[in-house]
């Protein structure tokens, strides 16, 4: 996911797009990841590099489809 994010990086840089990673929600289904026991899941967006950390547990998202 992380390179993923750094490819979609590049692009948004060479068209002059700015994510607001503030904004931003990880949203992780099925990994078979406890969030319980485990260590928080995150990856890093943006030209600051912000970690943006999955969802714990049963938090409410809103899911804005494109």
């Amino acid at each position: 996911m992380q390179k993923l994010i750094n490819i979609s990086a590049e692009f948004y840089k060479i068209n002059d797009i700015e994510i607001n990673s503030k904004k931003s929600e990880l949203l992780v289904l099925n990994s078979g990841y406890n969030q319980t026991t485990d260590s928080i899941l995150g990856i890093k967006m943006g030209e600051s590099n912000e970690i943006v950390h999955a969802k714990r547990g049963k938090n409410a998202i809103r899911y804005l489809g494109v």
